[in-house]
């Protein structure tokens, strides 16, 4: 690697402060958005293939979000003329990444974990019926949501005897089986599938399965804690502003966001190949941290090509 390039690449890494943060951010977004808008020409064949498309859809467009928080907020009231000037709200922004965690452990279990077609299918409708589940439970009175409450219970008994015809199903244990049904019931979808067994996973444990390391651990709890109310939470959030840390609390919710979105565009690639044919295009610098991410997170098994490797 070039003198230049290698200095380049550890700055943009490190990112030290908030406008490099910021600069390495854009590289990670725009890797992404090149990566979707080639393959968008494609198309999808499945319905879970065009779902997955929009969950990827879904992470990238928060990136845009998180890209504009990280601008300085300036406000004036017009009542009684009281203003903010150059603050941040990085709460804001860990709402926004815990979206992009649940997006990726949710994309890398049905997607890349899944040995078959036909685990992909059963995940996938596990997903789709926990969502049309919840829906049942509005009320509604205007008649044609009346009527689109009874057209989605026709979809969910057909998608459970969909489901009951899955090859992968019908290979569970009788226990795994009595799992799903219940967990269907109770608009559950997280499961993982080993063998003949099925069984509910935590999202701690989904990011855990898709091949992250230590270094990611507790990263869940933490998001959480900062986007509900909880005590824990207001207390962050008063002390931030009083010891005027809210720009590195800000710098540090984006790097977090970077390397999941990293590692969702790796999977991303892994689960379509022929992203892959842009990504080798882009520039050098784009996919040594895609790589780098992956490999610093995950293991050296995860990156995508060999740029970057002899940093």
């Amino acid at each position: 690697m070039r003198l230049d390039i290698r200095s380049e690449y550890s700055r943009l890494l490190s990112s030290k402060d908030l406008q490099v943060m910021i600069e390495s951010y854009k590289i990670i977004t725009d890797t992404g958005f090149s990566i979707f808008y080639e393959h968008g020409k494609e198309g999808t064949k499945t319905s879970w293939d065009y779902d997955g498309n929009l969950l990827y859809q879904m992470t990238m467009l928060k990136c845009l979000s998180v890209l504009k928080l990280a601008e300085p907020i300036n406000y004036t009231n017009d009542v009684d003329g009281t203003s903010l000037k150059n603050t941040y709200d990085p709460f804001s922004v860990y709402n926004l990444v815990r979206a992009q965690y649940e997006a990726f452990c949710n994309f890398n279990n049905i997607y890349i974990q899944s040995k078959s077609t036909q685990e992909i299918e059963l995940k996938y409708y596990l997903w789709v019926l926990s969502g049309l589940n919840y829906r049942q439970r509005f009320k509604v009175e205007a008649k044609e949501n009346v009527e689109k409450k009874a057209h989605e219970k026709k979809e969910i008994d057909d998608i459970i005897a969909t489901l009951e015809l899955n090859t992968c199903y019908i290979q569970l244990e009788d226990q795994s089986k009595k799992n799903i049904q219940d967990g269907i019931k109770k608009r559950d979808w997280q499961y993982k599938i080993e063998g003949n067994k099925a069984s509910k996973i935590a999202w701690h444990e989904m990011m855990t399965n898709a091949g992250t390391n230590d270094m990611l651990e507790g990263q869940y709890s933490f998001l959480s804690l900062n986007t509900h109310p909880s005590n824990v939470s207001v207390f962050q959030f008063g002390a931030m502003y009083n010891e005027n840390e809210q720009e590195s609390f800000t710098r540090m919710a984006m790097q977090l966001s970077k390397i999941l979105v990293a590692l969702s565009i790796r999977d991303y690639c892994v689960y379509f190949p022929t992203c892959m044919k842009t990504f080798n295009k882009l520039p050098s610098m784009h996919q040594m941290l895609i790589n780098t991410y992956n490999r610093m997170f995950r293991d050296e098994s995860y990156v995508l090509n060999n740029h970057g490797e002899d940093f």
